[in-house]
């Protein structure tokens, strides 16, 4: 959980599944900056990742 104003910082890789959810009541706004090697792909297809969500 990150209080409003944090950042953070998430690895990447194709083993690296991402799953961000809103738990608050206030609508989030989210500034991504993306750092990819050159000539691999900003996303790949991954499984659900099956995290109980509510």
């Amino acid at each position: 959980m990150y209080p409003a104003g944090n950042a953070l910082v998430e690895p990447s890789g194709p083993w690296e599944v991402h799953l961000g959810r809103n738990l608050g009541r206030t609508p989030v706004v989210l500034y991504a900056t993306y750092l990819n090697p050159v000539g691999e792909p900003l996303a790949v297809p991954a499984a659900n990742p099956a995290c109980p969500v509510s």
